[in-house]
């Protein structure tokens, strides 16, 4: 809760230090990150010591849901007002019905295939970053979450 050390970063480079955090685990599971980025994105303004652990958790969450040999695939495009977004997309999540209006509070989701505690975590640095984080899905599987960051 204490005010964040906002720098500004490159997109990929916040994304790639997050899959470092995670890295003997998606080896591990032979999964790729593939990184898709629109050209000159601008720099986000990011507290990274913060955003890092929780970023790393959601690509692990994903990872986690995907047959070994996979690609997790990040997609860094420039969003409305010149925002830059980070969009994933998670093949194996559903978004039940019951669970769309609490699915970034505490023990709100059973995405994470555990506690239910890193979606929450996640909205909550986003937030005190001056970003958002939303996700679209269905009850059949196919998630996908939108990471908008502030610059």
């Amino acid at each position: 809760d204490s005010v964040p050390n906002l720098e500004q970063h490159p997109l990929r480079t916040v994304i790639q230090e997050a899959q470092t955090m995670v890295g003997p685990e998606l080896t591990e599971r032979h999964i790729e990150l593939r990184i898709e980025e629109e050209p000159e994105l601008p720099r986000v303004r990011v507290d990274g010591a913060r955003l890092r652990p929780v970023l790393a958790q959601l690509l692990l969450n994903i990872a986690m849901g995907l047959p070994e040999n996979s690609q997790l695939e990040v997609h860094l495009r420039q969003g409305p007002a010149g925002r830059p977004l980070l969009v994933l997309q998670d093949p194996a999540a559903a978004l039940p019905p019951e669970e769309r209006g609490t699915l970034f509070e505490p023990f709100g989701s059973r995405l994470a295939r555990g506690a239910g505690l890193s979606l929450a975590a996640l909205r909550r640095v986003m937030l005190n970053q001056g970003g958002d984080v939303a996700a679209e899905g269905s009850a059949e599987p196919g998630m996908v979450f939108t990471l908008t960051f502030a610059v």
